[in-house]
Order: structure tokens, then sequence, then C-alpha cells
């Protein structure tokens, strides 16, 4: 069943942790370790909300935002068929295709991701690459712009609570995700249930921006209560798959700004475990969503 973060603290504190500030989160995840940190509304920064209630905040953000050469936005259209690989650079026609999927001059028309790439899982530790010294300069720069000037400063608060606690934390990429039409393919980061392969004990965190009245159960849905080797016999499972055959355990569906931190697979021996990880999917539907998707590696404190 579906629960907010708060809800699922209250109902099963031994898989989900809740706090409003970094230092407490950590403290709580000392205390008794649940599968899931939330720290609630950590992104949701002064401005950032106002932000997005406006339909055309994605065009806003990617003609606003002063981006380093080497982090440029790209584009994909169809993300379902699109790898990051597979993205293209943004181009002039592509703003139009934004503006359509935003539907800025009547209903919806398309369906589109838009990435900022910045640093890939791989990169190597001391990649300044997503670091908070990295969005400090980006925030100095940056000169104009309601939501690119409140999301940086918003991203440089969230990064340098974390290095006041002893830990850190990288973003990897910034994407939005429009998917507005019901009748265009749906674009999405990852629409199967999953654990992450390549990341270890609270090396994951991510957050949803969402637009007013879009993304309505959140960015993404988390079952803490699950883990993936118990649900090999199921076979892949998308949206509806969870819904149907899931649903009698915890569904944690995040709020707009709350930072889920939480486990992959990988154990602290290095060595990828099935019975590791928190599993989670995309909440996006195509005629429902409407949201901003930030991803980040945690080092936690210690």
């Amino acid at each position: 069943m579906d629960m907010t973060p708060a809800e699922a603290a209250r109902a099963r504190p031994d898989h989900v942790g809740v706090a409003r500030t970094l230092a407490d989160l950590y403290a709580l995840d000392r205390a008794r370790r649940p599968d899931l940190l939330v720290l609630a509304g950590g992104l949701a920064g002064p401005g950032v909300p106002e932000a997005l209630t406006r339909p055309d905040w994605p065009l806003r953000l990617v003609t606003g935002l002063r981006l380093p050469e080497a982090h440029p936005w790209l584009f994909a259209g169809e993300a379902e068929r699109a790898t990051p690989e597979q993205h293209r650079a943004l181009g002039p026609g592509d703003l139009e295709r934004l503006a359509r999927a935003a539907g800025l001059d009547g209903a919806a028309r398309g369906n589109v991701r838009c990435t900022w790439w910045i640093r890939r899982y791989d990169d190597a530790p001391d990649s300044a690459a997503g670091s908070l010294a990295f969005f400090r300069d980006l925030l100095t720069a940056q000169e104009t712009g309601d939501l690119p000037a409140a999301l940086l400063a918003a991203l440089v608060d969230l990064l340098a609570a974390a290095e006041a606690c002893g830990a850190a934390l990288f973003v990897e990429q910034v994407t939005i995700i429009l998917a507005k039409d019901p009748g265009d393919g749906l674009t999405t980061l990852t629409p199967l249930l999953h654990a992450d392969e390549y990341y270890g004990p609270r090396q994951t965190a991510i957050a949803s921006l969402t637009e007013p009245g879009w993304s309505r159960r959140g960015g993404a849905l988390f079952l803490p209560t699950r883990r993936m080797c118990d649900l090999d016999a199921l076979g892949p499972l998308d949206l509806d798959g969870v819904d149907r055959r899931l649903s009698d355990g915890p569904i944690v569906t995040p709020g707009s700004g709350d930072v889920m931190i939480y486990d992959g697979m990988i154990g602290p021996d290095g060595v990828t475990d099935r019975g590791r990880g928190v599993p989670h999917l995309s909440a996006d539907r195509a005629g429902d969503s409407a949201r901003l998707v930030v991803l980040m590696r945690h080092v936690p404190p210690g």
C-alpha cells in the first residue's frame, strides 16, 4: 500500500527513518539503521517549490542555467528507448519540443527527457564534478533566473549540510522528465523495479521536485521491506506489476523535495548481493508526470 515517508516510519520504524536535518538523520541511522533514510524537504529550498508552479519551468531552467561546457544539457525524446549514451546535445529545435511537452500552448504534445549529466558513478573519487565546490562556483556565476538560482542555492545548502556532518554528496545528474501527454511514449529513468547494482551501503541518494498537479505519486516508489532476491521468481515488474503483486507491503511515496538515502546491492566486501539494497522504480506514467530529478552519490559520515 502507498505510504508517505512519515506514515511508513511510524508503521515500520525498522525499515524507514525520517528527519528534517541531516544531523538528526545520521543520528537516527546510527541508532537503528533503517533500510531507507528520508531527509524531509531536503531539496525544497527557498523559492524552489514556487518556481515549479509555472509550467514553463523546464524552459526557464534549460535556458537560464549557466552550465560548464563539459556538462551540457542532453536531450531524449523517447526515454525508454534512449540510454544516457544515446542522448544528444540539446539543440535550438529541442526547445520548441520542450515547450510543447510542457503544454505551454495548450494540451501537452509529446513526452521528453532532458538531462544535465555531471558525473558518472565510476568517476575518480577525487573528481570535483558535482561536488560542493562545483556548485558553489556555479551559484557564484549564476546571475539571474528564479529557478536556476534557487535550485543551485538549495543544492549548495544540502551539500554543505552533508559536509558539516562529516559526509559528502556528489550530484551525478539533474533530469527533467515531462510525460504529460497520455498518447506518447513514457519518458522515465527506471521503469522496472530494481536495486542499484553499482552502489554500496548508503551510497545512493535521490530527490524529485514535482510540478503541482503532476507526478501525483512522487518521483520514485520505494519498497524497503523487500529484497530483489525474493522477487526474482516474479520476473520484471513495472509500475502496474508492482501495484498488482506487491501492494500488500509498504510502498513509500516521497514528497516533492524529499531526499532519499539508501543502500545499493554492493556489500562492504565489494561483492554484489541481491539480498542487499532497497528496491525502487520510477513512478512516472504517460499523461501524469512533470518533475525534476536529482541523482546523487552519497558518502556517509565516518
